[in-house]
């Protein structure tokens, strides 16, 4: 998770995010299937009252910007009636599963959304669209919604309430749920919805996870897919469209529920825009050729918990780390390694630990440690004491990064938490329904802590069989460096993109970047190099000597911005970067060189002299002969030790050996 409350002191102390200012445009294509143009004001919709035509991008964690502005360019789409058909049928197709709430032997019949001992609502029907292949649908069926003028993202919307294939929640329902009218069915009235689920299993130790109540879902692709008329959502607490117009009193046949359905779309596309296609990032997208991911893991369970398992080395698979991290950073040297240990071991780590334990959670009344003294006994910054380096020296620079993940397997129902103004919470818009209250993980500026109770290894502790069954780390180990490498949360802006799968999601229960995670990336680093060029170019006087510096930079910004452009974010870093360590090469020797206004003036001088030295040089050899000494000098631009070419580092703005592997004064 990402941490939002509690510490907002802490800042990205150390880091320099200078760019220069970037403005791509990205193209939104908005496809509307059972909604018609007559429902909808396509000029409205697009105002920027309604959704974003700008967006600074932000540094949350800092309250920066990165310099990147985009703008963003809105086409709309109405499919037509054969099109909707087809895909309505389909849905009907086999790919979903109808239960009924009082069928107690089939499973995942529950809706918490009608969780009401007082509701007039007894049975719930339930069906639920497979959301996998409901995303593949529209991968294999782009064609039939048109194409975009240029690469972009794709929002499809939905409403199908009026499809009588679709079983629908109505506003007749509604009302018995709340017992708002008197009905001849009461006190067994039904509410008939529909939602999207999926079902996956944790990656370590199995527990089944369960995702059945969602009313939108992508992130395999790059479009996205919302359906108005699903629900009503507990997780969100959106109600369908043909509910909330009754709320809201607007018959969808009058004049004013055009703008009304508009305004609603505008508020579905903007938290789309806002979350998806053009996120803001949690820390600093920071480029560098190698990501080191440590994990140091310290079992503090009982002995009797550690013997009923499951053993350590079962809850973490660096392995799925380390794929799903390479992914997402395709330019560098991604590396994962676990180290695993005991608190015993460490006898000031295991006093820390037990002089911050004992709070209770009010929300789920469970036991927390408390985080703030652990980190601050790890940390090295600010007042921390520093004992992070009893186990590494961090390195942060252009040719490594180091991520330390400090991973912790607590007793009982023990995990982390976070005090505020006398309560202990951890800080989420989901805490309705299920939601967590004391926390799996936190992404800190300088490291990652995480925490498991034996109650989450292993929720089978109590039974004879199926022991090891529970939910490992790897998941929030994955979630948790995606905070480190910049990606927030999908549910920023608008909760209904917490239907995404993506591991920085709370509900979709995924262990994969999403797409949109990719581009968010691979964008910012292309941004930041890119705008580190342009920068460095703007304050260069050229010359004789970095004329070649700077056409190479000016040539691979271009390079790198017609793929950038293209949307072909990887494809661009080589050039980006190629475009960053030319333009600092060439602001470095702005200071060697002679400008072309002077160059011109004493040329014919220049020409001169070097004559009447090249008949003295000649002269000498003549009496001379060859023996000539080699200059003992460091020659300019190459290593002194083994001779070879350097390399300008711009971000660390010195000149590196990559045979020698250091740094070179010139």
């Amino acid at each position: 998770m990402q941490f939002e409350s509690g510490l907002h002191q802490i800042t990205v102390s150390g880091v320099s995010y200078s760019s220069g200012y970037r403005q791509p445009t990205l193209t939104v294509k908005l496809v509307f299937l059972g909604i018609n143009s007559s429902q909808i004001d396509s000029s409205y919709l697009v105002s920027d009252l309604n959704v974003p035509k700008v967006k600074y991008q932000s540094v949350l964690q800092g309250s920066v910007n990165t310099g990147v502005q985009f703008n963003f360019n809105y086409q709309t789409v109405f499919a037509n009636a054969s099109v909707v058909s087809n895909f309505v049928s389909y849905l009907g197709s086999g790919i979903q599963e109808v239960h009924d709430r009082l069928a107690l032997s089939t499973p995942y019949t529950f809706n918490p959304y009608f969780n009401n001992a007082t509701s007039d609502i007894r049975y719930v029907q339930n069906t639920f669209y497979n959301a996998s292949r409901v995303e593949n649908y529209f991968a294999s069926n782009l064609d039939l919604y048109g194409t975009a003028a240029v690469p972009g993202y794709t929002l499809f919307i939905a409403d199908l309430h009026n499809f009588p294939i679709v079983p629908s929640f109505t506003y007749t329902q509604y009302q018995q749920d709340r017992r708002q009218i008197s009905s001849p069915c009461s006190p067994n009235c039904t509410a008939t919805v529909h939602y999207y689920n999926r079902t996956t299993t944790d990656l370590d130790l199995q527990e089944p996870q369960t995702r059945h109540y969602m009313t939108a879902w992508g992130g395999n692709y790059r479009f996205y897919y919302i359906d108005m008329s699903a629900g009503p959502s507990y997780w969100t607490g959106d109600l369908p469209l043909q509910v909330a117009s009754g709320v809201d009193n607007v018959t969808l046949t009058s004049p004013y529920a055009k703008t009304w359905t508009t305004e609603v779309v505008a508020d579905y596309v903007s938290g789309a825009v806002l979350n998806l296609f053009a996120a803001d990032v949690l820390y600093p997208v920071t480029y560098s050729r190698q990501y080191s991911f440590h994990l140091f893991a310290f079992d503090n369970r009982t002995a009797a918990e550690r013997a009923l398992g499951p053993a350590m080395d079962k809850t973490v698979n660096t392995t799925r780390i380390q794929t799903a991290l390479a992914g997402l950073l395709p330019f560098a040297t991604v590396t994962v390694d676990a180290k695993f240990l005991r608190t015993d071991d460490y006898p000031d780590l295991a006093k820390v630990i037990h002089d911050s334990a004992g709070l209770i959670d009010p929300n789920i009344h469970h036991r927390v440690v408390d985080a703030r003294p652990v980190y601050e006994w790890l940390r090295t910054g600010g007042n921390g004491q520093g004992n992070i380096k009893k186990w590494i020296t961090v390195q942060s620079d252009t040719s490594k990064i180091d991520i330390p993940a400090f991973v912790f397997a607590f007793k009982g129902d023990y995990n982390f938490g976070f005090t505020g103004k006398g309560d202990v919470f951890m800080p989420t818009s989901h805490s309705q329904g299920g939601g967590m209250s004391s926390i799996f993980g936190v992404a800190l500026p300088d490291m990652v802590l995480v925490s498991h109770g034996e109650d989450n290894l292993n929720t089978n502790a109590q039974a004879i069989l199926n022991h090891d069954v529970g939910v490992g780390f790897t998941a929030t180990l994955t979630h948790e460096f995606g905070h480190m490498m910049g990606l927030n949360h999908p549910f920023i802006y608008d909760s209904t993109e917490d239907f995404t799968d993506t591991v920085m999601a709370y509900y979709s229960a995924s262990t994969q970047y999403s797409q949109f995670d990719h581009d968010t990336i691979l964008r910012g680093i292309n941004d930041g190099l890119l705008g580190f060029a342009e920068t460095e170019l703007s304050a260069t006087s050229a010359n004789l000597f970095n004329a070649g510096q700077i056409a190479n930079a000016n040539n691979a910004i271009s390079r790198a911005n017609q793929k950038y452009d293209k949307m072909d974010y990887k494809g661009a870093v080589q050039d980006s970067i190629d475009a960053a360590t030319n333009a600092q090469a060439a602001n470095n020797l702005s200071a060697f060189g002679l400008s072309p206004s002077l160059l011109s003036g004493i040329l014919g001088l220049a020409v001169g002299v070097a004559i009447g030295f090249l008949v003295g040089y000649m002269f000498l050899q003549q009496r001379q002969g060859r023996g000539a000494s080699s200059s003992s000098q460091m020659q300019y631009g190459r290593c002194p030790t083994c001779g070879r070419p350097l390399r300008w580092d711009p971000l660390m703005m010195q000149w590196y050996c990559d045979n020698c592997k250091h740094f070179v004064k010139q």
